[in-house]
């Protein structure tokens, strides 16, 4: 309940229950992780936010019960199993697979709490999601990360330049 904060800049992998009842754990840094684990920060009161930027899978329980969670963001998740965020009653928003071309799996509709508010995916991904087994349930909620700006082209000739002297129109 002492520890506070968790940095691991080169670690790829945490095992089950590694953080299990952490209460005091208010900050977490894998930046190379590629999964978490079944109950790897169960109960983790203390968490409010959490960004995994390199994580595919959310295992059964991960972050079952962290209570203080209010956001978390995942921009390459392609699974999330069963409790994965059950009990994270303040939990309000999540970030899933907005840098990723494929619908992240969610194994079950009870792996997100009912607290939560705003899904966002990638814009191209938005109506896939709306769609999917077991996304549906939250189609109201999912919206776009990122809506891409339009470009405009500018084009400049010789014409339009003068020799010391930059004209626009």
């Amino acid at each position: 309940s002492s520890l506070t904060s968790v940095s691991f800049p080169k670690v790829t992998i945490i095992g089950e229950y590694a953080f299990y009842q952490c209460s005091g754990l208010t900050s977490v840094s894998f930046p190379l992780i590629t999964g978490i684990g079944s109950s790897v920060f169960r109960s983790c009161s203390g968490l409010t936010k959490v960004s995994f930027p390199n994580v595919t899978s959310i295992e059964y329980n991960a972050f079952r019960s962290c209570s203080s969670l209010t956001s978390v963001s995942f921009p390459v998740a392609t699974s999330i199993s069963i409790y994965a965020f059950i009990g994270c009653s303040s939990l309000t928003t999540i970030y899933v697979g907005t840098e990723s071309d494929t619908v992240c799996t969610l194994s079950s509709k009870n792996a997100i709490p009912s607290s939560v508010t705003d899904i966002y995916v990638s814009y191209s991904l938005v109506d896939s999601y709306k769609s999917a087994t077991n996304w549906s349930s939250f189609a109201d909620k999912i919206k776009a990360d990122r809506v891409p700006v339009e470009c405009i082209a500018l084009s400049i000739t010789a014409d339009d330049v003068a020799v010391g002297n930059a004209t626009s129109t």
